[in-house]
């Protein structure tokens, strides 16, 4: 699935340069979503925001919850940070929240 989602964002992409694309993605044990990051990442799209948030690296199974965004409106990032900070907030007080990425990557 995940190398099906990203030849299918490639070919998007070179069709449809200034469209938003929104990818979401389990973080898995078996790390196949760490190679998907990488794949994403070594095609250099312009404006990527790369968002993710483990919450149980513990188990063998899903460890958490990552989003790619592809031109993300500028309007809408001020209200995602934000977002991100309350949930950060709220996973922090109850200890569900290992890990927390906000990366904005302008090429």
């Amino acid at each position: 699935e995940y190398e099906k989602v990203s030849k299918m964002l490639s070919s998007c992409y070179k069709k449809f340069p200034l469209g938003v694309y929104i990818i979401w993605y389990p973080v898995l044990s078996n790390k196949k979503s760490e190679s998907f990051v990488l794949n994403i990442l070594k095609e250099n799209y312009k404006n990527l925001s790369h968002i993710e948030m483990i919450t149980d690296n513990s188990n063998d199974g899903m460890q958490g919850s990552g989003l790619f965004i592809i031109n993300c409106p500028w309007s809408i990032e001020k209200d995602i940070k934000k977002s991100l900070e309350t949930i950060f907030n709220c996973l922090k007080k109850s200890n569900d929240l290992s890990k927390l990425l906000f990366k904005n990557i302008i090429n």
